[in-house]
């Protein structure tokens, strides 16, 4: 913690607002995103080896598991 965010409480609802709120202005610039939440729903358009189809990946993520050198763990 720092000066800046000393007894400030961040919950998952004011991400998610902010989000919404970041994409409601149609920027071009995709927002990026640190960390997802418990709830966040994840969807990848994926193409497989062999043979080549073409599929949609649904994933929500139930927590975030934690994180460090290698990136961050999430259980979806």
């Amino acid at each position: 913690m720092n000066e800046l965010t000393d007894g400030v409480n961040n919950s998952i609802e004011t991400y998610r607002a902010l989000r919404e709120a970041y994409q409601a202005t149609n920027v071009i610039r995709p927002m990026r995103i640190n960390r997802y939440e418990a709830g966040d729903e994840l969807v990848y358009k994926v193409i497989g080896v062999c043979p080549a189809s073409e599929a949609t990946l649904k994933l929500v993520v139930e927590r975030f598991v934690g994180g460090g050198f290698a990136g961050q763990v999430y259980r979806a």
